[in-house]
């Protein structure tokens, strides 16, 4: 049976609209990041592994240039998709095509593990985006293309020291979270991720790259060797890993640090802990604008997946949720929404249903909340991967929003 995934998405705090929310850049257009700016005659997508190999080129035969008869190291903080900085099935394989480009056509260019030792032998960073777009760059309009963008970062000198960006025709990319995002409980687009697609999509060659981005790579470095011992099985390892990336700095805030310390305790069985951890994300997003909190529908329905393996886990998450929310004072709106498939009537009613489904659970695990709670349903006005699929690929575009605002006085 085929699941929809629903991201309980709270907002708090937030002073602009979800689109507006998505980082603008620097020359404070209004263009949304993971967008191109609007062309009257757009590129011409290529197949993506073109795409890809011609960016990858680019991007190597510039280094080659700057340092012309030196070794020159490198070190890849993995692609990530440009709108919701998950990384995909597909950003992982282009990593693996730079390793493999970089051996076979740039003999002096090494490319060196991602660990913090080699953040201080590595030369240059490379960063990346790749997601879905309109071609034209109406961000309204059909995802039609892939947007892909490479960045080489002088790491001494902390500028963009290459840039290169290609367009890829949609045959033959997979836009599936990686295992390790598509299990996480929560999802952040927090000002690192929001820095590093900032460094890529909106910068030229010899621009400062945000500190928002260079003063966490120790902390972003630290999370990729948790998620690689998490993925590996290596379960006590990856909790020693992240709660060491948790006394970095930044650490005690890091959705990635505390998403990697509740996987790793809820695959060991250590049920206790890896509900601390989800409370630890829920005062995170309380601190901060926005969280989401992802749980599974049974698709074209209010229903939680039948996997009690997930859904036996969500009555501690609403409660911890609730306990929060109470706490805050707020009243609390609850908006729903959907992907692009089905008409959008249909979209609409069940993006509702849904946010009414949240009303219902967080109105029975805190009764103080009952008449701080509204709902309402967007359909797939406001999508972020837009893709008119049903299935992994759009589980982003399938959330549900709390959007804080100040109670009425209460008469009397």
């Amino acid at each position: 049976m085929r699941r929809a995934v629903v991201l309980l998405f709270l907002v708090f705090s937030m002073p602009w609209s979800w689109a507006e929310a998505q980082v603008l850049p620097p020359d404070s257009s209004r263009a949304v990041t993971g967008f191109p700016p609007a062309s009257v005659t757009p590129p011409v997508p290529v197949p993506v592994e073109s795409a890809v190999r011609r960016s990858a080129e680019e991007l190597f035969s510039e280094l080659a240039k700057l340092d012309p008869s030196n070794e020159i190291t490198v070190i890849i903080d993995p692609l990530i998709d440009g709108m919701t900085g998950f990384e995909t099935a597909a950003t992982r394989d282009m990593n693996r095509q730079l390793v493999e480009i970089a051996a076979a056509a740039f003999p002096r260019i090494k490319v060196l593990p991602l660990t913090v030792e080699n953040l201080d032998r590595a030369k240059f960073l490379v960063i990346g985006t790749f997601n879905p777009i309109n071609n034209a760059g109406d961000a309204a309009g059909p995802r039609d293309a892939y947007w892909l963008c490479f960045v080489a970062i002088d790491l001494a000198k902390k500028v963009v020291a290459a840039r290169s960006v290609n367009r890829a025709l949609p045959a033959g990319v997979d836009s599936t979270p990686a295992p390790l995002f598509a299990r996480s409980p929560v999802w952040s687009l927090d000002q690192v991720t929001v820095a590093y697609i900032r460094a890529c999509q909106r910068s030229r060659p010899g621009d400062p790259v945000d500190p928002a981005y260079i003063s966490n790579l120790r902390l972003r470095v630290a999370n990729q060797e948790g998620q690689a011992a998490l993925e590996a099985g290596r379960f006590d390892e990856a909790q020693a890993r992240f709660a060491a990336a948790a006394d970095l700095p930044g650490g005690k805030d890091s959705v990635a640090t505390y998403n990697g310390l509740y996987l790793a305790m809820a695959d060991s069985g250590r049920a206790g802990e890896a509900l601390q951890a989800i409370t630890r994300l829920i005062d995170i997003g309380l601190q901060r604008d926005r969280l989401g909190i992802l749980f599974l529908f049974e698709t074209g329905s209010t229903a939680f997946v039948a996997d009690t393996a997930l859904s036996t886990r969500y009555p501690d998450w609403i409660a911890a949720l609730g306990r929060r929310a109470a706490e805050t004072g707020l009243c609390l709106d609850i908006v729903g929404h959907a992907s692009r498939t089905g008409s959008e009537p249909a979209n609409v009613r069940l993006s509702r249903a849904r946010a009414d489904q949240i009303v219902g659970l967080l109105r029975r695990a805190s009764p103080g909340l009952d008449g701080s709670l509204s709902a309402s349903g967007k359909g797939s006005s406001e999508v972020l991967v837009g893709l008119p699929v049903d299935d992994a690929q759009t589980a982003i575009d399938k959330r549900v929003e709390i959007r804080p605002r100040s109670c009425p006085p209460r008469r009397g």
